[in-house]
């Protein structure tokens, strides 16, 4: 979405704080790419299952953890 619109954030950003063209590509619109592109890297690391330590007599049970999404959300910073 980010790549596909980065002019017109780009507009937006330079019409409401006045900041160069070039300045919001690299400051702005390049690290909300930069961020999702590390998000994606990790996001196998992140969702795969924890093994929880447990006290011996419940090893046998191999209690895990496994992650999974909760739905959909907005995040305004």
């Amino acid at each position: 979405m980010v790549q596909e619109n980065a002019d017109a954030f780009a507009d937006a950003i330079g019409a409401d704080l006045g900041k160069p063209r070039q300045e919001v590509f690299m400051a702005e619109i390049g690290a909300v790419i930069e961020k999702c592109l590390i998000c994606v890297e990790k996001l196998d690391e992140w969702a795969a299952p924890t093994q929880v330590d447990v006290p011996d007599w419940q090893k046998p049970w191999n209690p895990t953890i496994y992650k999974g999404s909760k739905g959909t959300v907005l995040i305004i910073a």
